[in-house]
């Protein structure tokens, strides 16, 4: 397999789909897919030529996907919604996520949701 699109990557855990935890874990990737998980010698022999990635400490599990979205705050045209450099969250909430919510109906949520 072409090197430049594989590597054993070295965690200090790996959590697979069932929960199992290796510790220490490693994962082999290629073609920008995880195609096996588990104690790190057995990878390594498995994928002797593939490069190395040691991550350290860290603990590598499937993939989170942050799926939620404020649909009232991103409108055609709005864009995001920043909070000024030194304000305080709560304050950005009262002054401009309200008064956006507030403004927000049935028709403009419509009107969000297919343009993205």
């Amino acid at each position: 397999m072409d090197q430049a699109r594989q590597a054993v990557v070295l965690a200090g855990a790996v959590v697979d789909l069932s929960g199992r935890v290796y510790s220490p874990g490693a994962l082999h990737a290629a073609g920008g897919r995880v195609t096996a998980w588990g104690e790190p010698t057995a990878l390594r022999g498995a994928h002797p030529d593939a490069p190395l990635v040691d991550l350290g400490t860290v603990v590598v599990m499937p993939g989170m996907v942050n799926a939620h979205a404020h649909l009232d705050l991103a409108g055609p045209g709005r864009g995001p919604v920043p909070m000024p450099p030194g304000a305080a969250f709560v304050d950005w909430v009262r002054e401009v996520v309200w008064p956006l919510r507030g403004a927000a109906d049935a028709e403009a949520v419509r009107r969000t949701v297919q343009a993205n």
